[in-house]
Order: structure tokens, then sequence, then C-alpha cells
């Protein structure tokens, strides 16, 4: 790629640590042979999905790079806080979904989606972990809720943050009303917590705010969907009209976030009879994923990693196929 690549990086690219904080330095090949510290930042080939301005990228020998160490943690594994200036725009580029050898950027993937199960925060404790994993900011949605119990929901997210000593800046939003899609912009995280799946849908259908969700992780933003939360990921919210006698708009009006379009999301699966769920599936012509409260699943590319502690099921009419924590779910994406 010809010209400059400016990165602005809070603690780490691809898993790599900086050895120590450093000033603002200029990198040229030359540079980055002679000096190991700089290796680890820029010699790896990174694609970075910069929004408005499509992908950018960036390659040993392609530079010079200027490389800004905003913070240094020197046990720290992950990436955070990172914006590519292209042109003299600033933009900024997510951490993406943690996963695999490499953290961070990983190419051609965007960000993730984070499916809970509905438990309580100790026994998600996982798929919340992996979520706030690198996170400084986010956003919580907590309208699916009855209205008289929102206003009390930042308070439970926060509990339930201290209670697995996770620190992160919590903007929590009540509503749509007065947020624009841009908004989400900010925040490297969506928490989308559990309640009433169709009044959390017909809001964010009403608001327009689907496509901004799914630009949202498209652009390397992490979404998570718990209960409630996970149903709206799928293409469809309609399994929530067998499972939980949801407001019958559910059955008429049964779009998701398409963010998990190949499957329907089943979350509380272990209270829910396996002949039930087996039926939702032949009665929705479709695949069922089914989430115990003690569990969840990491999305990101064409498959779902098992969280745990709890296996999850895959339900396709009769058949059935159990995914033990670490292994691998095959779904279809978009």
């Amino acid at each position: 790629m010809a010209g400059t690549v400016f990165f602005s990086v809070s603690m780490s690219l691809d898993g790599f640590s900086a050895p120590e904080s450093m000033e603002a330095i200029v990198a040229t090949p030359e540079q980055r042979e002679r000096d190991p510290r700089l290796d680890g930042w820029v010699a790896q080939r990174m694609e970075l999905s910069v929004r408005g301005r499509g992908r950018v990228q960036g390659r040993a020998g392609a530079g010079p790079f200027r490389v800004v160490v905003a913070g240094h943690a020197p046990d720290v594994r992950r990436a955070s806080a990172v914006a590519a200036v292209v042109g003299g725009r600033t933009t900024p580029v997510r951490a993406g979904c943690v996963g695999g050898r490499r953290r961070g950027y990983r190419s051609g993937m965007g960000g993730c989606v984070l499916l809970a199960g509905g438990g309580s925060p100790r026994q998600e404790e996982r798929v919340w972990r992996a979520a706030f994993e690198g996170v400084g900011r986010m956003v919580y949605w907590p309208f699916a809720l009855p209205d008289s119990r929102i206003a009390q929901a930042p308070a439970w997210l926060r509990a339930g943050l201290d209670e697995l000593g996770i620190d992160v800046e919590v903007d929590a939003w009540s509503s749509l009303d007065g947020h624009r899609p841009a908004d989400l912009g900010a925040a490297d995280l969506l928490f989308v917590g559990g309640g009433t799946t169709s009044k959390l849908a017909r809001h964010v259908h009403e608001h327009r705010f689907d496509q901004a969700v799914r630009d949202f992780v498209d652009a390397g933003g992490r979404y998570y969907g718990g209960s409630a939360g996970a149903v709206l990921a799928g293409a469809s919210i309609a399994v929530g009209a067998l499972a939980d006698d949801d407001d019958p708009a559910a059955a008429t009006d049964d779009r998701g976030l398409g963010l998990v379009p190949g499957v329907g999301l089943l979350p509380h699966a272990n209270i829910f009879a396996a002949a039930d769920q087996q039926s939702w599936s032949t009665t929705l012509g479709q695949p069922l994923l089914a989430i115990p409260e003690a569990g969840g699943v990491r999305v990101a590319g064409a498959s779902g990693t098992v969280l745990g502690p709890d296996p999850v099921d895959l339900v396709d009419g009769a058949g059935r196929t159990t995914y033990q924590p670490g292994e691998v779910v095959p779904l279809t994406l978009r």
C-alpha cells in the first residue's frame, strides 16, 4: 500500500505486547530491521476495517509507519483503543473478537457475537469475560425489560461486573429515543440484556437501529446478547412465540438482527424439554442452537465456539448434536 498509515495503540496488536513504554516514533523498514521492539508492532500484515474508507492494509516494507504507544501493560496480550489515520481522517478501529491464536485484528472477520443462555452473571462468567476482554466502553440496552424495571437495570449490571471484577465504562440507554445509530461508534461492546424479545425487537426496528448494529459488528464491535438479546441476534425471533408465549407480534413481525441467521437461537435451553425443542425446530423449519443458562457461544466467521461451562445442543428436527466447551459448532453466517 502506498503512503503512510498511522496507528495509535494503547496495548498491543495481534497478541504482541510492547517491551516497554515508548514515545511516538516513525519507523521506516530499515529502522524496524535494526530495532526488534518495533518488529512485533508493524511487521505483521494487518487488515483493518475502516468505516467509510473500505479496507486499509498495512504490511512490512510499506512504511514508514508512525507507532504511538499511549499506554503500556507488560503482561496484557490484547489490543485496545486503536485508530487508523488515512488521508488526514481518523477512524476508530475496534478490538474485534478475541479468540484463536491471534487476538484482535483477524483478517476479514470484523467483530463477533457473544450469545449467553440467560443465567446469572456468575453462571455466564465465561461469556462475560470473553465479551469484556479488552473493552474500554460499552453501551447497555436494557429496554427488553418491563418499563418499570428499566431504571434499576444499570445497578444490576454494575453489581454483576463488580462481582466478576470487570472494570468498564458503562453507558446505559434506557431507550433509543434521542440516540442516533452513529452514537454506537464510540463503544467497543453492545450489551443487550433479557426481557421480552418482541418488545426489544419492536423498539430496535422502530428506531431503525437494526442496520446500525450490523454495521457496528462488521466494523469490529462486539455484540453480547443474553436471553432476549440472544434471540434478537438471529434472523428470526419466532422461537419466542413458541417457547415463551411472547407477544403474538413475534409471530407476525419476527425479524431479528440477522447476526446469526442460519439457526434459531434458544436461550434458557435447560428449562425446556428436549421433545419441545425438537418440535419447535420442526415447526420453524430450521435448526435451533440451544444454549443453557450456564453456557454461551462466541460466534465469529462461519462457526461458533462453545464457551461453557455447560455444553450446547444443535437441534435439527428429531436430530440433536451436543457440543462441549471448546468445541466448534458449524453455523451459516452472513
